[in-house]
């Protein structure tokens, strides 16, 4: 009995923050001319390598970041293989994404085209703003799985040693309710939608695993005294 509920708890320490820590800072975008009366001049050589390579730093980091999210994934011992499959899928594109608009910013030989291919590295591609919590927050809500499954048992057990465990049930069924949907409505943002439609659906999402956090909390305290 206490090494299930041990168990459980083991399983609430996988429930980290999802991507908290981390926002999409970078300075894309190239620097625009403030309009006058007259055509602005065209940019030096020299300002031109230095907007190239800041933007080409950008995706560099970007795909660095990229490669730690796949082991992330990869590491995951309680994603489910849909879940991991989705998060490959959307890893993998941002890769190839990247990867070629890094080729056009590199070859870009006029302003315009290069300020348009520099500001998609930000709002084609989410990397930290969308992709991280999404693969983060799918994570901790597999993760969750877990726990529930270790609390039942141990409800079970209890169950059947006569011990009262209406409560224990009702705290393990209301952390289900808030964790379980949770990458059913996160995995499907695209960057676009950011930050009208994602970031609300970001924020609810992370509101719910945190009270799904403290209902599997409350429940190995409430095992725990059963148990005694």
């Amino acid at each position: 009995m206490k090494k299930l509920i041990a168990g459980a708890v083991i399983a609430g320490t996988l429930l980290i923050t999802p991507g908290a820590a981390l926002a999409d800072t970078s300075t894309t975008t190239a620097p625009t001319t403030t309009p006058t009366s007259a055509p602005a001049p065209a940019a030096t050589p020299r300002h031109e390598f230095a907007a190239k390579t800041k933007a080409i730093a950008a995706i560099d980091k970007r795909l660095a970041w990229l490669d730690v999210l796949t082991g992330h994934v990869n590491n995951a011992k309680n994603l489910s293989a849909d879940h991991k499959s989705t998060l490959l899928d959307k890893i993998d594109a941002d890769r190839r994404g990247l990867r070629s608009l890094r080729a056009q910013i590199v070859a870009d030989d006029d302003g315009p085209t290069f300020r348009q291919h520099a500001q998609e590295i930000v709002t084609d591609y989410r990397v930290y703003l969308l992709l991280t919590p999404q693969v983060h927050m799918t994570i901790v809500a597999d993760a969750m799985d877990v726990a529930y499954a270790k609390l039942e048992t141990v409800a079970d057990k209890l169950a059947a040693q006569g011990k009262d465990v209406t409560e224990l049930r009702a705290k393990i069924d209301d952390a289900k309710a808030h964790a379980d949907p949770v990458p059913g409505h996160v995995l499907p943002l695209e960057p676009h939608g950011y930050p009208t439609v994602d970031k609300p659906v970001l924020d609810q999402a992370r509101t719910d695993l945190q009270t799904a956090r403290a209902d599997l909390k409350a429940a190995v305290a409430i095992a725990r005294s059963l148990a005694k």
